[in-house]
Parts: structure tokens; sequence; C-alpha cells
């Protein structure tokens, strides 16, 4: 039994240190999010008045504060990388829009803005691990 306490206690330590990791990641989203919103926002228009998308593909998220920041950011990242992006059901978005960009902003930010989207999504995978281990082990 002092082994299930022990292994109890290291496990709440470990999640109070993710929790608080999480704490501490949100409020780093919040300053790349008051700092590069307007940045975002004059490439989404830049984009938008050159015909790449429609104001309707941008409109919801640009209204939803911190989290349509990071999934505006997330699909602006996916663009200046080159990728496929699905803008409509069966429409995506022009593959010349990356060079649009790129040769428009200064998209340096957008690294950092992924390190801690990344970040965030292996805390939760561990967090959701620690919690699984916890119920399968102690019950």
């Amino acid at each position: 039994m002092g082994s299930n306490t022990q292994l109890d206690m290291v496990l709440n330590v470990f999640a109070i240190i993710i929790f608080v990791s999480m704490f501490v990641l949100l409020f780093i989203f919040f300053i790349f999010y008051k700092k590069n919103d307007n940045k975002l926002r004059s490439a989404y228009a830049a984009l938008i008045d050159a015909g790449f998308m429609e104001e309707i593909t941008n409109g919801f998220y640009a209204d939803s504060g911190l989290s349509g920041f990071v999934n505006r950011a997330y699909l602006l990242s996916r663009i200046v990388s080159g990728k496929s992006v699905k803008i409509e059901r069966n429409k995506f978005l022009d593959p010349r829009a990356q060079k649009f960009l790129l040769t428009r902003f200064d998209f340096k930010w957008l690294n950092s803005f992924l390190i801690l989207y990344y970040s965030s999504l292996v805390l939760v995978v561990i967090m959701m691990l620690v919690v699984f281990i916890d119920k399968a082990l102690l019950s």
C-alpha cells in the first residue's frame, strides 16, 4: 500500500506541474494574441483583398478572441509553409497565396507560436496519460 500512496503523490505533483504549465502557456498565448493580432488581421485582410479567400471564411474566427487567434494563426502557418488549406467544403486555398503573403509580411513570430502550440498539445496528452495512469493503476 505504501508504493501506491507514493505513486499517487508523484502523479498528483506531476499533474499540478502540468496544470500550472498550461496556465503559463495560456498567459504566453495571451501575450502573443495582444502582440500579433493586428499582424494576423492584416495578413488575412490582404488575402481577402487579393481574392484568395472570402470575408465569411475568416469572419467567425476574427471575432473569437484568443481562441480565434490560435485557430487563425495555425491556419496562417499552414498557408505560409505551403501546405494545402481547405477553406470551404470543396474549395482549397490557391497555392499562390503562400508567395503572396511571404512577399508582403514577416512571419518570424509564427515559428514561436507553433512551438507554443505544439507544446500545449504535448502537455494535454501528458495530462491525459497521467489521469489514465492514475485511474488504471490506483483503482
